[in-house]
């Protein structure tokens, strides 16, 4: 039996079309707030990938950007949920998604307690009344932890209490502390001109009375010199 062939076999043209794979790792916070914006999310570009779809399965989130990096705004409702991107090509289709999980974490409820008018003369004073513990106190917009009347001016001073929580997301509120320089402040002392310590209960004790007053010293000296008491 004899076979003939010719000399020459034309070739024949094929194309490969690959399936899009797996995007790359997602990078970007795993753990936000609400009220945050502008957070960045990235990946790595995919050969076989002509386009890619992002998706959030949370509510409450807005994505914005171009294929391979977007930012997403979570509004003060937002929750928790899980990002995901695949790759697509015309020719082949879909490919497998790559996927984080990303933690929505709420705002502290932040709260600070009015503060009284004061007096521009009396002590410094600690400030206090923020809720939760913790945070930060800043009078006028620098931060401070004593209020000291008699170093600031007459008039309104805002204090701005500010709290972080231990996922990162900070709340603040503020008040305002008045201080006043007018005839309530004016310095006043008063002296007993005698007591009579004999135990019946009646001005057994030597108690001046001092208002607006901010360091007093006192001697009390017997007829002969004798200092016996000296504050």
């Amino acid at each position: 039996m004899v076979v003939c062939q010719p000399d020459h076999i034309p070739p024949i043209p094929f194309t490969i079309h690959r399936a899009p794979g797996k995007p790359g790792t997602i990078i970007g916070p795993l753990s936000v707030c609400r009220n945050s914006s502008g957070n960045l999310y990235t990946v790595p570009a995919e050969p076989s990938s002509s386009e890619y779809f992002w998706n959030y399965s949370g509510s409450g989130a807005t994505l914005q950007g171009d294929s391979l990096s977007i930012t997403i705004d979570f509004s003060d409702s937002a929750t928790s949920g899980s990002l995901s991107i695949y790759g697509r090509n015309q020719d082949c289709g879909v490919g497998p998604a790559s996927t984080v999980m990303i933690t929505v974490n709420p705002i502290p409820k932040v709260t600070l307690i009015p503060f009284d008018t004061v007096c521009f003369n009396i002590p410094g004073f600690s400030l206090t009344g923020g809720s939760p513990p913790g945070g930060i106190y800043s009078i006028d917009g620098k931060q401070s932890e004593i209020f000291q009347p008699l170093y600031e001016f007459p008039g309104s001073h805002t204090i701005l209490y500010l709290y972080t929580s231990p996922q990162g997301c900070s709340s603040s509120d503020t008040k305002v502390i008045i201080v006043k320089n007018d005839q309530e402040c004016a310095p006043v002392i008063y002296f007993p001109n005698a007591f009579t310590p004999n135990g019946d209960g009646r001005n057994d004790f030597f108690e001046p009375v001092a208002r607006n007053i901010l360091k007093f010293e006192m001697e009390i000296i017997t007829v002969p010199g004798i200092v016996i008491y000296y504050q």
